[in-house]
């Protein structure tokens, strides 16, 4: 029987190979943005619960990166998966990282009561309910009606500090400092300082609350 030869078949496949290696090589490749940051500073939330953090460009657009390494600075308070979802363990604060190739980004996260009740005191004194919302802000409704978002700027073993802003009513643009140390499941000896909407004139009283 009579044999038929392979050879241009082989010639053509090298060539076919050869010509592909050069049109990569003449092709410029793409790659998406590169990470700018978290898509979160800080983030509040209660024990229990989750938030996901992700890489976001310049403009705060997720981008997608891989080999990314995330860890957590205290996991016995928050701990991290290699997704970056954060889940909440106990009260206080811990750093989460996620670290791509030499760069390093950072978040705060703090681990708070899921609602706190709250009492102030200048020329009278006036409670409010703070209940923790899906932005990681507590929405507070006062007792003559007033309400405020709230922010947590720390919430450590020892100490809180939280930023009050009144979106609406007769307080509307009000904002208010809170902070005071921890005792036992409350905050003592706290102190809070009031400033009125499009005023430098700012006034204080105490503070206490409770969970």
């Amino acid at each position: 029987m009579k044999m038929r030869s392979c050879a241009p078949l082989a010639v053509h496949a090298v060539a076919f190979v050869v010509l592909a290696a050069c049109a990569s090589a003449d092709t410029p490749t793409e790659t998406g943005p590169r990470p700018a940051g978290l898509n979160a500073d800080v983030v509040a939330v209660a024990p229990g619960g989750s938030r996901t953090l992700r890489l976001v460009d310049a403009a705060g657009t997720a981008v997608a990166a891989g080999g990314v390494r995330w860890k957590s600075a205290d996991p016995s308070v928050a701990k991290v998966n290699g997704s970056g979802v954060v889940t909440a363990k106990k009260l206080g604060g811990a750093v989460i990282s996620a670290r791509v190739g030499d760069d390093t980004f950072s978040a705060v996260v703090w681990v708070v009561p899921p609602s706190i009740q709250s009492c102030e005191t200048n020329t009278a004194r006036l409670c409010a309910t703070w209940t923790l919302n899906e932005n990681g802000q507590y929405d507070a409704v006062w007792t003559q009606g007033s309400v405020a978002v709230i922010s947590v700027r720390k919430f450590t073993p020892d100490s809180a500090a939280f930023l009050r802003v009144d979106p609406s009513g007769t307080s509307r643009g009000m904002r208010a400092h809170y902070q005071g140390a921890h005792e036992d499941g409350s905050l003592r000896g706290g102190l809070v300082t009031w400033t009125a909407a499009g005023s430098n004139t700012s006034f204080s009283g105490t503070w206490v609350a409770g969970w």
